[in-house]
């Protein structure tokens, strides 16, 4: 089976959107490294500029920069990619449910960002995990 990178495609082509999803997790990582109390005090507020906070944005970023690295990774792996969007989705959820839990404390942006942002990325990842299957499948990535 040929590479997704060896495909071109239009914006609804899953590899089109992963190199999006890839793009803004590493994008929303390398942020939180470099500026991580003016960045996540969108989300949070001025708790976002203590030590600790920052501490634990710093470990988000690092995590979303490598789930980006593993996106790329994973497009020249066309049978793992449904298990790496699966697992992505999973991820993704927990932040959502994450951001419920502390929806009262959130910045109003923040609750948008990670209730909405953390639920569409989840589903997200769902379904292009059945589309990459499909794809393996013989059916097809283009669902």
């Amino acid at each position: 089976m040929a590479s997704p990178l060896e495909r071109g495609g239009r914006l609804s082509d899953p590899l089109t959107i992963d190199l999006a999803l890839a793009g803004a997790r590493a994008a929303l990582g390398v942020g939180l490294l470099v500026a991580p109390g003016p960045l996540a005090s969108v989300i949070v507020g001025d708790a976002a500029r203590t030590p600790g906070a920052k501490l634990l944005s710093r470990a988000a970023g690092v995590r979303d920069v490598s789930m980006a690295v593993v996106s790329i990774w994973a497009l020249d792996r066309p049978d793992d990619l449904p298990r790496t969007h699966r697992l992505h989705a999973i991820v993704d959820a927990c932040d959502a449910m994450a951001g419920a839990l502390a929806f009262r404390h959130l910045t109003p942006i923040g609750r948008v960002f990670a209730v909405l942002g953390g639920s569409s990325s989840a589903a997200t990842g769902f379904v292009q995990s059945l589309r990459w299957r499909r794809s393996a499948d013989g059916a097809g990535a283009a669902a």
